[in-house]
């Protein structure tokens, strides 16, 4: 049998529980998705936010960006081709840190989600609010297709499929997905991956071999959308094997068409240059496998944790890249599991474990986190469901049982009330260290300098986004320079007349997003000597981690000159920096600094801060 097996006494089961049997009748799945797009309303407010600005310079100031990724009809995820000519250009005009690896190169291959967003700015680029509105409507298409999944693998008499369905649309693990505009890539890929499984699945069962045609074509725009449709093909091949019978030969023969899709899509992929390369973010198995092994233990278990409990070791500073916090989430984990074992009795159960698991293998190689959980949240949300189902009918009355049950209910119930927040956190945050900052930075004109020196932003990362973040006002910028991030006191001396010495109280790229554009395994050296446009950095010496510990940023002309303009970020906004003399040693406090108490000192400190 394709489906769970229904028994009658289920019936009669679901029936003594109110919300069991509530959530057996016709009208329930429509108020379930209602409510999910209801949840999701204030995402209507959010605007841009980080990555959405780099879109918007694609289409609103394309000179802006250098172009790359010829198969790409707008070039909106590639950021740098590796290329010498484009680091050079990107560090120099303030849109990579000077840090980055000369070689590092970010190329993804999105043909139709560039295309959504093309819809975007075309018709509507001033009104972000319809931006987020498109976006919902394809949120309300993946939740379709996630009920129209569970209904095919669950009866439709019984409550556990719907009770599936309305924890994973009402989870946080789709909440930055649906309230953030940059993450549509792997809503579309999780929409069309999903349809491609589902139409493979009621071609077997319904024994129609159209639709297999009509899966292809699917799979085909899953990954047009985002390599994260690639998902889809792990979930297909867990349906042939698990559930579909015949030989072993026979199996993989029906998979044929699917990998011949894969291989024209990575052959394309390939040979137009897409890809990651020297980002610790981004993994490739093949040139880094012993890196992508540790990524997969450390990020799979998160991956799985998050997909159970919808929140993230990470958010209990205990990473699972620290020992304690892998071990926390692998043993929830594996206590959630064992409490609906059983369930691996049916076909339909071990057919969505071997899915949920082998999920994880593409998304490892990435940054991970929630919005990438889509495809993992559809085989583990039905275990979560079948133990809150046990919990709820009495049937499984162990009191390890209950105590598992509880913190789960806690924590779904927060994660739905987190959608809502998330529409807010998010956008208030990047109001406040990205927007905001960006807007005081002066307008190019005849008057301006020709540089920005932005000795201490909140972060190097937020500061590399302001040129972006003005797009939308059209508003111009100066060049600008980053040099370190402002989160800790910067000791600043002036050693000669062009040239500073700056010497962070932990050193530099001590933000983990830092290794983005480099890898942690592409140490620096002292003397190592980086050479950009009116700007030469020279790393004298590192720390006990081997960071950057003091840097000497050497300029084309003497500071004073009216073509650089230095600023200091205090309590995040950015004022004048009075230039120390040639041998004078000033310390800049962090951007932001925590309250303090009233004290003459702290007087002093405001009333300089207040300066013009």
């Amino acid at each position: 049998m394709d489906a769970v097996t229904y028994r009658p006494q289920d019936a009669a089961t679901d029936a003594r529980t109110p919300l069991l049997r509530s959530l057996r009748r016709p009208w329930v799945a429509g108020w379930i998705m209602g409510l999910s797009l209801l949840l999701a309303l204030p995402s209507l407010q959010s605007g841009l936010i980080a990555d959405d600005y780099y879109h918007a310079a694609r289409f609103l100031a394309s000179g802006l960006l250098p172009d790359s990724g010829s198969l790409s009809p707008f070039n909106l995820f590639a950021v740098s081709d590796g290329a010498a000519a484009t680091h050079a250009r990107l560090v120099e005009q303030g849109l990579l840190p000077w840090w980055t690896d000369s070689q590092f190169r970010f190329q993804l291959w999105r043909p139709l989600t560039e295309l959504s967003h093309w819809i975007d700015y075309r018709w509507w680029p001033a009104s972000p609010w319809l931006m987020h509105a498109h976006h919902l409507l394809w949120f309300a298409a993946l939740q379709w297709l996630v009920l129209q999944f569970y209904r095919r693998l669950f009866p439709a008499p019984m409550a556990l499929g719907m009770l599936a369905f309305a924890l994973f649309v009402l989870s946080a693990n789709v909440s930055q997905t649906v309230t953030w505009l940059a993450a549509r890539n792997t809503l579309m890929g999780a929409t069309f991956g999903i349809a491609a499984v589902l139409l493979h699945m009621k071609a077997w069962q319904e024994n129609r071999a159209g639709l297999r045609w009509l899966a292809c074509g699917m799979f085909t725009l899953a990954l047009a959308a985002s390599e994260f449709g690639l998902g889809a093909s792990v979930w297909l091949f867990a349906w042939v094997m698990v559930m579909e019978s015949g030989s072993l030969i026979a199996r993989v023969r029906r998979l044929l068409p699917y990998g011949l899709i894969m291989g024209i899509w990575l052959l394309l992929y390939t040979n137009g240059g897409y890809g990651v390369a020297q980002s610790e973010y981004y993994l490739d198995p093949l040139q880094h496998p012993a890196g992508y092994a540790l990524a997969l233990v450390q990020r799979g278990v998160d991956l799985l944790f998050t997909s159970v409990f919808g929140f993230s070791t990470a958010m209990l500073t205990l990473p699972t890249t620290t020992p304690t916090g892998w071990l926390i989430a692998s043993v929830c984990f594996v206590l959630v599991m064992t409490r609906v074992w059983q369930q691996l009795q049916e076909r339909t159960f071990r057919f969505l474990l071997l899915g949920a698991l082998l999920s994880i293998l593409p998304i490892a190689a990435g940054p991970g986190g929630a919005r990438t959980l889509t495809f993992v949240s559809l085989g583990i949300t039905p275990f979560v469901a079948a133990l809150l189902h046990h919990w709820l009918t009495g049937s499984d009355p162990r009191t390890l049982t209950r105590w598992v049950a509880w913190p789960l209910v806690i924590c779904l119930a927060l994660g739905a009330l987190g959608r809502t927040a998330a529409a807010f956190v998010m956008p208030g945050y990047d109001e406040k260290f990205i927007r905001s900052p960006a807007l005081q930075l002066p307008t190019t004109h005849a008057a301006e300098p020709e540089r920005i020196i932005l000795l201490n932003p909140s972060s190097v990362l937020h500061a590399i986004l302001y040129p972006l973040a003005r797009v939308p006002k059209q508003l111009a910028t100066p060049p600008l320079y980053p040099l370190a991030s402002g989160t800790t006191a910067i000791t600043i001396t002036r050693d000669r007349p062009n040239s500073l010495l700056l010497t962070p109280e932990h050193g530099f790229l001590t933000e983990p997003a830092a290794f983005f554009v480099r890898r942690k395994d592409a140490l620096f050296r002292a003397g190592d000597r980086l050479t950009f446009s009116g700007l030469q950095v020279e790393i004298l010496n590192l720390n006990a981690s081997g960071r950057p510990q003091q840097v000497r940023f050497t300029f084309e002309h003497a500071l004073e000159s009216p073509q650089l303009r230095f600023l200091r970020c205090e309590d995040l906004r950015f004022r004048n920096f009075h230039l120390p003399d040639v041998g004078e040693t000033v310390v800049l406090p962090p951007c932001r600094r925590a309250k303090q108490p009233d004290a003459p000192a702290n007087r002093a400190t405001d009333l300089a801060a207040k300066e013009p």
